[in-house]
């Protein structure tokens, strides 16, 4: 292991994210891995990049930042209400259906009563 490597606990420690968001990385291909032994090393210049990348994402004004969050909000509020309609309905298709298997009769004892 040379001084410009590191492994992937490193990396996830210098990065504040779990080890396997860093094999996340590997498999995007933002991350270069190279195995030594059972050791899988990354490039400390591709780790410092990624950390520079996302501190700038995340030094936008934080009151963009609140708006963009309130739009995601009520996104997820309008979809939620989407869903629960959804819901409303198939549990009254479901309601029929059961009640019409329960309903042992002949089909011309029911539809022609």
């Amino acid at each position: 292991m040379s001084r410009n490597e590191i492994t992937t606990k490193e990396a996830s420690r210098l990065l504040g994210v779990s080890t396997r968001t860093i094999f996340t990385y590997i498999k995007e291909g933002k991350l270069t891995p190279r195995k030594e032994r059972n050791k899988t090393l990354l490039l400390l210049d591709e780790v410092e990049s990624i950390r520079k990348e996302a501190s700038q994402r995340f030094s936008i004004d934080p009151l963009k930042h609140i708006v963009l969050e309130q739009e995601k909000y009520e996104g997820m509020l309008i979809r939620l209400a989407q869903l629960e309609e959804r819901n409303r309905f198939l549990t009254s298709q479901l309601d029929t259906q059961t009640k019409l298997l329960e309903d042992r009769r002949p089909w011309w004892k029911r539809f022609l009563r």
